[in-house]
């Protein structure tokens, strides 16, 4: 059975590389990404997804926020928000 994870992280270098690691160990797995809150309510609006994980910091709005309003329309939707740390942005060099 395919599962669905949409991971929204404005760090392009992150968002590949989680990416890269959800697919290649869970190979059922569909990692739909974005880079913004906009972007992930497009998504959300069209898609319905087994996992959300959404970085805190994004440009225009808060992660925080996005998740909010994701638990609004389904207070059982499986969230997980994320903080990019100066490691993760070393992994990406």
């Amino acid at each position: 059975m395919t599962r669905r994870i949409l991971y929204v992280e404005d760090n392009p270098d992150l968002l590949a590389l989680v990416r890269q690691l959800l697919e290649q160990k869970i190979p059922e797995l569909v990692v739909d990404v974005c880079a913004s809150a906009y972007g992930a309510e497009e998504f959300l609006n069209r898609e319905c997804y087994d996992l959300i994980i959404c970085d805190v910091n994004l440009p225009g709005e808060l992660g925080t926020t996005v998740i909010e309003k994701v638990l609004e329309r389904d207070p059982k939707q499986p969230v997980m928000l994320m903080k990019s740390c100066l490691m993760a942005k070393s992994l990406c060099r």
